[in-house]
């Protein structure tokens, strides 16, 4: 892993499905931001494609973060993935309406909903 990525995520491999455990309770540094958009971005690269994002942890995030989402699928879409979101807290879950997010994003309560879901799409 990226040097300390660890501490702020970690990617889960569940059969043909990777799930992105966000571990920070605050996701507000936009340099922070850079990094893991790098990251991820680049773990898509290598054939990361059916991408699972599961923010149980997460209280707070800033737009910094949002715009990972969007560049995320960007980069999944024309390779045949796609990115779900699953476990979005009441607050996560107004700021996804508000920004119109639950319109490109399937959005899950539960991390198990989204892999069957996933899984459904990949076969």
């Amino acid at each position: 892993m990226t040097s300390g990525m660890e501490k702020i995520l970690v990617i889960e491999k569940r059969g043909n499905v990777d799930i992105v455990h966000f571990l920070a309770q605050r996701l507000t540094d936009p340099v922070l931001a850079d990094n893991i958009k790098e990251y991820l971005l680049k773990t898509a690269e290598e054939g990361k494609i059916h991408l699972i994002i599961d923010f149980s942890n997460v209280q707070y995030l800033s737009s910094s973060y949002l715009s990972i989402l969007v560049a995320l699928d960007k980069k999944v879409k024309p390779e045949g993935g796609s990115v779900d979101i699953c476990c979005l807290n009441q607050n996560i879950s107004s700021i996804f309406s508000i920004a119109r997010f639950d319109m490109i994003f399937d959005i899950f309560g539960s991390e198990n909903d989204a892999v069957t879901d996933m899984e459904s799409k990949i076969r």
